[in-house]
């Protein structure tokens, strides 16, 4: 069984070798506003979630159309990330389709995060 030292050091080190990659993503994310309120519309507002660093997966864009993706991602287990999401990749929006926690002895190291485009 893994000490509790040797799972952080695993997630640091996976995070470490995503940081070397020297890519960004920002997350946003859709809040409504004035729910249940009658004295208004209820609105959706975007609010910022952060930016995280990333590793793009090189995947031929065979791989990428059967998964359903245009672009996958992996970032560190701590990200704040939910499918529905919006992110920005180099001033691409793109938004977060599914979340794969990726596990290492029982340790949730990264996420595996597949993205599609949002062109709207």
């Amino acid at each position: 069984m893994l000490e509790t030292m040797d799972k952080q050091m695993m997630k640091s080190d996976v995070e470490n070798v995503i940081l070397s990659f020297g890519k960004s993503m920002t997350v946003y994310r859709s809040v409504k506003v004035n729910v249940g309120s009658f004295a208004g519309s209820n609105k959706t507002n975007e609010s910022t979630i952060g930016e995280y660093s990333i590793e793009q997966k090189l995947l031929s864009p065979k791989s990428l159309t059967e998964i359903g993706a245009d672009l996958v991602i992996t970032c560190g287990s701590e990200t704040d990330i939910s499918e529905g999401d919006r992110v920005v990749i180099e001033n691409q929006n793109y938004i977060a389709s599914h979340i794969n926690p990726e596990n290492a002895f029982g340790v949730v190291t990264h996420l595996e995060v597949n993205l599609e485009k949002d062109d709207s």
